[in-house]
């Protein structure tokens, strides 16, 4: 107390003993101690989130708390006879304010995205079943919505933000360490695994926290474009669930070489002399791994990832270029070759509306209204809704 005291009296803050709780953390001898807070056992609210002991009942508690306040202010707008746009508008401003700042903290169960999601559509359409699709309705204008927030897909653009933050942020905070402990034991490929379209199965042990992280990357990965002009860049490169290596349009995996360690280009290439290993020296290691695997098996695999790897890295892999040994990671960016902006500089926004184009659907009624409406701009759809 005697350091809080010094505390006030250099900043001219308080402490409020009686509003005040405290909560010890781990194996802490408070016994002789004078400590006039209140003290809390399980979990303790802070900046208006509950963490704790109890982490489940902690977080349960905090979102319980913000759906009942929103319940409670959609209660109060149902009142004002609004209409269709009106009531967009309403969810939109007041809804996605409560949930944004906890969001970037917590992670979100299901049970309260859907419910969430019924407590908005019961508001829109009040209570009386739902005329108008909501994959319809978070479309942009030009594409026959009313832009209404779809929280699901908000927490994804706010997840791929972590990454942006991750890659790009020079701060080294605490939670970049854990994160890359997540991504080694998920891909097994360093950084180089945020390359890769994890799955679901692959990141089932790291906190939901990650996991949410984790899954709105690999449903973005199909709009990043980088280049792999450097030999070190080519030889890091994950061989499997990486777009840059596809056969037949597909992606590779296979569970098996991965537990083997045979995940990234370098794995399969010689350390000194450039070219590809054989493959019997691909059989050896998948045969320590697994000695049931037969060797047909393994060689039909080892030839089907040579054949995906793009030509142009195949032919700096067997050039006498002098490696470096280097980890590098590619500079990311959204978009295509022609037209591309560095993931760096992309706003949440952005990334929402780039999300959102992968769920949302142009209205049912479309073709009807081209006859009712044949000379309606198809970008003005958006104004019958309204």
């Amino acid at each position: 107390m005697g350091i809080i005291d010094i505390y006030g009296k250099a900043s001219g803050a308080k402490v409020n003993i009686e509003k005040t709780e405290i909560m010890f953390v781990g194996d802490i001898n408070v016994n002789g101690c004078e400590i006039p807070f209140k003290s809390a056992t399980d979990f303790i609210k802070v900046l208006g989130v509950n963490i704790g002991v109890k982490e489940k009942e902690a977080k349960d508690i905090t979102w319980t708390g913000i759906l009942n306040k929103v319940k409670l202010t959609l209660n109060f707008w149902k009142n004002r006879k609004l209409k269709l746009q009106g009531k967009v508008i309403v969810a939109n401003a007041l809804v996605l304010s409560k949930f944004v700042y906890v969001l970037g903290v917590l992670d979100m169960p299901e049970w309260v995205l859907n419910e969430l999601n019924n407590v908005v559509s019961n508001f829109i359409w009040d209570g009386k079943g739902v005329r108008i699709s909501q994959k319809t309705l978070i479309a942009d204008y030009v594409d026959g919505g009313l832009k209404l927030v779809d929280l699901g897909v908000k927490r994804k653009a706010i997840r791929i933000k972590t990454v942006k933050k991750y890659l790009y942020d020079s701060e080294d905070y605490g939670w970049k360490h854990f994160f890359r402990v997540y991504l080694e034991e998920s891909g097994g490929c360093e950084d180089n695994g945020l390359l890769m379209g994890l799955k679901r199965a692959m990141f089932e042990k790291v906190p939901d926290f990650y996991k949410e992280v984790l899954n709105a990357w690999a449903e973005l990965l199909p709009n990043v474009y980088y280049e792999c002009g450097h030999i070190d860049l080519i030889m890091n490169q994950p061989i499997f669930l990486n777009e840059k290596i596809k056969n037949k349009e597909k992606v590779l995996y296979n569970k098996v070489f991965m537990s083997a360690g045979l995940r990234q280009i370098k794995d399969y290439t010689y350390e000194v002399i450039p070219g590809f290993l054989p493959g019997e020296a691909i059989f050896d290691i998948i045969n320590e791994w697994d000695e049931e695997v037969g060797r047909g098996t393994v060689n039909n695999m080892y030839d089907k990832i040579k054949n995906s790897i793009p030509r142009a890295w195949v032919d700096l892999i067997n050039s006498e270029v002098e490696r470096e040994d280097l980890f590098v990671f590619p500079n990311l960016f959204i978009g295509s070759s022609k037209k591309k902006v560095h993931l760096s500089s992309i706003p949440v926004k952005r990334l929402y509306r780039i999300m959102v184009g992968k769920v949302c659907r142009r209205p049912a009624a479309e073709k009807f209204w081209k006859v009712v409406f044949p000379e309606l701009d198809e970008k003005r759809y958006g104004e019958i809704l309204m």
